[in-house]
């Protein structure tokens, strides 16, 4: 299992977890062989950095396998919010789709019908199972180390924003991956009500 925090992405043949939805979005696929994908993008992420994100998941992640079914959950209202393109959830939708080369519908969800802070738990399967929970308080995690989760940002270089972003090993500090210590209690299953397919 994988734990993705804000700009992390990640692959686990088993499970992945998104950790702490409040005004992001988890985006989740299944690839034709099983193994899962997954993105944690804040909604002030900007779209260099969901598309460097998305290609090197498609590139890397995804090693010749075919996204088969796809997911967003997220605070819609803050992305809706954005002053760039993505504040068009219907123009995200389509741009993710052409970042994964996914050709199929990406199944919706507004967190914000659940809670503030907001858990996914996608566990491979045709199809996944999906579950949610509201954030534990407190939320102690454990520092896992794992080469198949990336964190994807802008970074600054002599006080100068780099022009492309960049993804890091999560390795090392300070963007450790550290999975919630529980992780499978308080869970849900998602309703098929609960998404629109775009």
């Amino acid at each position: 299992m994988i734990s993705l925090d804000e700009e992390y992405i990640g692959t686990d043949n088993a499970s992945i977890f998104i950790h702490g939805l409040k005004v992001c979005g988890g985006l989740l696929g299944r690839l034709n062989n099983g193994a899962l994908i997954g993105a944690h993008f804040s909604s002030s992420v900007t779209p260099e950095e969901i598309l460097v994100g998305c290609t090197y998941l498609r590139n890397r992640f995804c090693n010749l396998h075919p996204v088969q079914e796809a997911y967003f959950i997220a605070n819609l209202a803050e992305w809706q919010s954005r002053n760039d393109q993505y504040g068009n959830t219907h123009k995200l939708i389509a741009d993710l789709k052409l970042m994964l080369n996914y050709n199929g519908k990406i199944k919706v969800s507004d967190k914000n019908i659940i809670g503030r802070s907001v858990d996914v738990r996608c566990d491979t399967g045709t199809p996944v199972t999906l579950r949610y929970r509201v954030t534990p308080n407190p939320d102690p995690a454990t520092v896992v180390g794992s080469n198949n989760v990336k964190y994807v940002k802008h970074q600054s270089i002599g006080g100068e924003r780099t022009r492309t972003p960049v993804v890091i090993d999560t390795n090392n500090e300070p963007h450790r991956h550290q999975v919630p210590n529980d992780v499978v209690t308080g869970l849900a299953a998602f309703r098929p009500e609960m998404f629109v397919p775009l």
